[in-house]
């Protein structure tokens, strides 16, 4: 994930605006607006790649047929949450990965501080100054899969573990490299607390 953009400030604005609210409301029930109830499809400003188009296609219903210890890690987080829903979480996660993946691109320090934990943040931000001026910018074009794989409730700590996997848009210089990655990311909340953020406290590629 290496890589560089340029946004104008309202777009800026936006995006930081846009990833304060998706985790305002990642993996609850209800509420006035739902952000993840359409398709997201957004075209990318910028010369270097001109016709790349993000589509983060709305995911079908998870099947009841999970793992056993995926469900009782998801009834244990209901017990202190009943308000959670995790077909809502991961939509919101899909929506999570793709921001931070092409904020850390971009170098976008800002956007990444509010979504990550502090050890994560303190990673990223250690490669993206370790990188320098050796960039490549990245569009996540698909999300291809969003799969839970474990969840737990450890007292007043709520954790989901999910499996990306996605076709990315990298930019080189002049040119364009489609490639799949799939990663592991961890996102955690501490349920009893007021602030209905949930932060990503964990992330790595699946090798």
């Amino acid at each position: 994930m290496q890589g560089i953009e340029i946004y104008d400030i309202i777009i800026l604005a936006l995006a930081a605006f846009l990833g304060w609210r998706l985790f305002s409301v990642l993996g609850q029930q209800g509420g006035d607006e739902d952000v993840f109830g359409s398709d997201d499809t957004k075209a990318v400003k910028d010369s270097a790649m001109p016709a790349a188009i993000r589509r983060i296609h709305k995911p079908a219903p998870l099947s009841q047929d999970l793992a056993p210890e995926l469900r009782e890690g998801i009834d244990d987080i209901l017990k202190e949450d009943p308000a959670f829903d995790l077909n809502r979480f991961v939509a919101g996660a899909r929506q999570a990965y793709a921001m931070v993946v092409e904020a850390f691109s971009m170098g976008d320090v800002a956007t990444l501080k509010p979504l990550l934990g502090d050890e994560v943040y303190e990673a990223f931000a250690a490669a993206i100054q370790e990188r320098g001026g050796d960039m490549n910018r990245i569009n996540v074009a698909e999300i291809l899969e969003a799969s839970p794989l474990e969840a737990r409730c450890d007292g007043r700590e709520a954790m989901v573990t999910v499996r990306f996997r996605s076709r990315q848009v990298h930019a080189r210089g002049e040119g364009l490299e489609t490639l799949e990655a799939t990663d592991i990311w961890t996102f955690r909340r501490l349920v009893r607390n007021p602030d209905p953020n949930w932060m990503i406290v964990e992330a790595r590629e699946d090798t």
